[in-house]
């Protein structure tokens, strides 16, 4: 295996010097001509460098790639953490709360609720809380009835 040409993909002086391979005159610095690349995968808007111009660079991007990605996800976590986002949830991983619902249970209206589910589908999520005791599962805090209809249905 010839390793003549590992640097060549590094800038370096034109062979010749003449007008003809010279081109056309560019007043950018060599950082201003890389390629830029968008990250949106970690939702980043922002245009960084490629350090594709030598190993260390390379490495140093991907340092900073991974750095951004923790802190992307640190981010996402806090925010499920909140209650910010509404993610799915199998219903066999949230349990009934402790608190008994405030809302007495009919049988002709839940009735009606869980074929507006089937209908319609459901419109306002539930919100739900870690368990103490579990750390895979939840606890219902608002929504007892919506989280009966969807295991009723069968919905995951």
């Amino acid at each position: 295996m010839s390793r003549k040409r590992i640097f060549a993909n590094l800038e370096s002086a034109p062979a010749q010097v003449g007008p003809e391979s010279l081109g056309p005159e560019t007043t950018e610095p060599p950082a201003a001509r890389r390629s830029s690349r968008i990250r949106p995968l970690l939702g980043s808007p922002d245009l960084l460098e490629s350090g594709s111009g030598s190993p260390v660079g390379a490495l140093g991007q991907s340092l900073g790639e991974m750095n951004e990605r923790s802190k992307r996800a640190d981010e996402i976590e806090q925010r499920l953490i909140s209650g910010q986002t509404i993610v799915e949830l199998d219903t066999n991983s949230v349990e009934p709360s402790f608190i008994p619902d405030r809302m007495l249970s009919d049988d002709e209206a839940f009735r009606s609720f869980v074929e507006a589910i089937r209908n319609e589908g459901q419109q306002v999520p539930i919100l739900v809380r870690p368990h103490p005791e579990y750390p895979a599962k939840y606890q219902v805090a608002f929504g007892h009835r919506r989280l009966r209809a969807a295991i009723e249905l069968g919905i995951p």
